[in-house]
């Protein structure tokens, strides 16, 4: 299937590499690049059959109406919540991401970011550049034996879960779904309600969607611990 053009929103000449422009050539004959605040996207739309999406682009039901010849949407990330999928699947486009091509760098990044927080490593840095070497207000937190909470157990939040279990965290996840399968391996399952109020450290890892989008309310967010 060829298309006859394909509208790229967001995404531009350098964020891909030579041989996959090469490989889009083959599937369209018309390339269109527009920023994501382009004036020109409704107009563009107007003509396109496939729409290629960058990060953090929005695609409303307003958007899907000025598509008539649309039949596909690629996202070039994970999450697609940004996408209006309801009504793209009423109107019979295929929306297609990209899952697990950053599993590995978002959870690695999740404990990088967690780790420079209770160990105080840019505050430790900054007073070491400065020849101080006091650990005075330094309070620091272990990982290990706390509990870890995990929101959402598809692919990103699982490998979180797994490294949490590396550090000796007492790991424990809710999901929209149960997962036997790491429960078997340790991490174990536990009520929303409950895990958010129990958890001294939460990683939330849940797809956007208008199923998921007020699982961490007001009541929630005020049940969390102190510091935690």
């Amino acid at each position: 299937m060829k298309f006859k053009k394909a509208l790229f929103i967001g995404i531009n000449e350098t964020q891909l590499d030579q041989k996959h422009w090469d490989k889009i050539d083959e599937f369209t004959e018309q390339k269109v690049l527009l920023p994501k605040d382009s004036p020109q996207i409704q107009k563009e739309l107007s003509s396109t059959d496939c729409l290629l999406c960058g990060f953090g682009v929005t695609i409303t039901k307003q958007d899907l109406a000025q598509a008539p010849n649309l039949k596909y949407i690629g996202v070039l990330s994970t999450a697609y919540g940004k996408i209006n999928t309801p009504s793209a699947k009423e109107k019979g486009i295929t929306v297609c991401n990209i899952p697990g091509y950053s599993t590995e760098a978002v959870a690695e990044f999740t404990f990088a970011a967690l780790l420079e927080n209770i160990r105080k490593i840019e505050e430790g840095k900054v007073r070491g550049r400065q020849t101080n070497y006091s650990e005075a207000g330094l309070s620091q937190t272990e990982l290990k034996d706390k509990v870890f909470g995990v929101l959402g157990l598809g692919s990103i939040g699982a490998r979180v879960a797994e490294i949490a279990l590396g550090f000796g965290a007492d790991t424990k996840y809710w999901s929209r779904t149960r997962k036997p399968e790491y429960e078997k391996r340790g991490v174990k399952y536990q009520d929303v309600d409950s895990l958010i109020a129990e958890a001294d450290f939460l990683s939330i890892n849940l797809a956007q969607t208008t199923e998921t989008e007020k699982v961490l309310n007001t009541k929630r967010i005020q049940s969390l611990k102190m510091g935690g």
